[in-house]
């Protein structure tokens, strides 16, 4: 009886693994990428990251109440149970140079004021800066818009409505990345033409967020008031859940590519007397 609930377990879990490698084809990094028709010395070079002789945390962030939660939801989303002997480990992914929006003009108004006004809960991250930029050639990411279908066949939906809401069957990133798994600049695209906005506003906020640091969104997580999750249901603030995600995520800047085993052997380490 045990060995039989041991292999179902198994082959759950691969089946799970299975769907998400193939959904990481449909957002994962891809280089090189550049803007069609711009030439940026941004996306030529890596971003800069100051190194530092020690790891330094931010201790209270790991002090709140929620922190412990915040932080498995972190490492699954960004790791996704993978670890150093992993086929193919995940690693940390994170923006070492300020993020600058660029909306290109087929971006509707209200869509681009709707996310301005939404980019305006990530002001008090450290060490991640986000600010918009009329100029493309001062962007390293640009937002469009785009008339073609996105169909995201290797995820599970219990329900029509829920499949339609699904931000990556209404949208996708990719990002170019430089050394030690930094991200350099990306591209966001988002499907204008469906006629529910509150669907596309949902969406665009949740490609966001999520392009933020590669995170992936988690079948089992049903907190509809996190951007983590695949059933995210649109609000124009940000939960201190996935507040307490970025703040776990940038409150150090690596300079090496760190995979989850070495991730927890940090936090075991430099957190040891919380």
């Amino acid at each position: 009886m045990i060995t039989n609930r041991l292999l179902i377990i198994f082959l759950i879990t691969t089946n799970i693994h299975l769907a998400f490698c193939q959904v990481e084809d449909k957002f994962s990094i891809l280089q090189p990428l550049k803007f069609e028709k711009v030439k940026n010395s941004i996306y030529e070079k890596d971003s800069l990251v100051i190194l530092k002789e020690k790891i330094i945390f931010d201790k209270e962030v790991f002090r709140d109440s929620l922190a412990q939660d915040a932080l498995r939801t972190h490492n699954i989303s960004v790791f996704y149970y993978t670890n150093k002997n992993s086929k193919n480990p995940y690693n940390l992914y994170q923006w070492t140079a300020p993020v600058i929006v660029h909306f290109d003009k087929s971006i509707p108004k209200y869509l681009k004021e709707n996310l301005i006004t939404f980019i305006k809960n990530f002001e008090n991250i450290p060490n991640l800066t986000i600010s918009i930029t009329k100029n493309i050639d001062d962007a390293n990411y640009l937002i469009k818009s785009s008339d073609e279908e996105f169909n995201l066949d290797s995820y599970k939906f219990k329900s029509e409505e829920e499949k339609e809401k699904f931000a990556f069957n209404n949208g996708s990133y990719k990002m170019t990345k430089g050394g030690f798994s930094r991200i350099k600049s990306c591209v966001l695209k988002i499907n204008t033409n469906h006629d529910k906005k509150t669907i596309q506003e949902k969406s665009l906020k949740q490609l966001f967020f999520l392009s933020l640091g590669r995170f992936f969104p988690i079948r089992i997580f049903k907190d509809k008031t996190s951007l983590i999750s695949p059933i995210y249901e649109n609000s124009d603030t940000l939960s201190k859940h996935d507040l307490l995600i970025l703040k776990i995520h940038y409150n150090y800047i690596f300079h090496e590519s760190i995979n989850s085993t070495e991730y927890n052997k940090i936090l075991s380490t430099y957190l040891s007397d919380l």
